[in-house]
C-alpha cells in the first residue's frame, strides 16, 4: 500500500543517514536495531566526529537550511517521503 511504501522509503533513508553518521564517527542515540530502524534518528557528537558539540551541529544544520530538532541528548533528523537519498548525502556532507 501507499503507507507501507512511504514507511519503507523513510526507513531506508534513515538507515542511509545512520550509516553515514556512523562513518563520520557520530554517536547514534536512537534505539535502532538490525531489524527495526524507524524514521527518527537522534545523534550527537563524539571526540572523533568532525563537529564536537550539539551546538556546533545545530549551527551547521541551521546555516545549511536542514530541517532538524534539538532533542536531548542530541539532534533529531526525521527523513520522510518527500526526502531523497541525495538529501541525506547533502546533510552528511554538511556534517563532515
Amino acid at each position: 500500500t501507499g503507507i507501507e511504501a512511504i514507511s519503507t522509503e523513510a526507513n531506508q533513508l534513515a538507515l542511509q543517514l545512520i550509516q553515514g553518521l556512523r562513518s563520520l564517527k557520530y554517536k547514534i542515540n536512537s534505539p535502532h536495531r538490525n531489524n527495526h530502524v524507524g524514521a527518527i534518528v537522534n545523534f550527537g557528537p563524539t571526540n572523533d566526529s568532525p563537529l564536537k558539540s550539539v551546538d556546533a551541529i545545530e549551527k551547521r544544520l541551521l546555516d545549511s537550511k536542514v530541517a532538524f530538532a534539538k532533542r536531548v541528548p542530541g539532534i533529531r533528523v526525521s527523513p520522510h517521503a518527500h526526502n531523497l537519498a541525495a538529501d541525506i548525502e547533502k546533510t552528511l556532507s554538511f556534517l563532515a
